[in-house]
């Protein structure tokens, strides 16, 4: 009758992405979303809870002859949070990943 170690009752995700089809903004795009992790136990007897967290991510693209050059940040706010704990003779806790920023040119043809 106990969840898991280290396993989240919840997970979820949204995204949202915009490209401009016309005009002057024609190619560019930006899109933004939020990933929610819900609570989990760090021992068998559930007696000890990692706190659920929601962190969010931002993207912009543009879009020229076949060419996409793009911008990726997750965890946009830099959120420090516990991404899980577990108890042996203490309790050892790992940090989620911190503010990453990856850059990326795509070329088809």
């Amino acid at each position: 009758g106990k969840d898991p170690l280290q396993t989240p009752e919840t997970l979820a995700s949204l995204w949202a992405d915009y490209t401009f089809q016309h005009g002057a903004l024609q190619g560019f795009g930006f899109g933004a979303g939020a990933r929610y992790i819900g609570s989990s136990y760090a021992d068998a007897g559930n007696t000890i809870k990692v706190p659920d967290v929601t962190v969010f991510d931002a993207a912009t693209h543009y879009e020229v002859h076949g060419t996409t050059f793009a911008l990726n940040v997750k965890n946009l706010f830099d959120k420090e949070y516990a991404a899980g704990c577990f108890v042996r003779d203490t309790t050892l806790c790992t940090y989620g990943a911190t503010r990453s920023v990856l850059g990326s040119v795509k070329v088809r043809w």
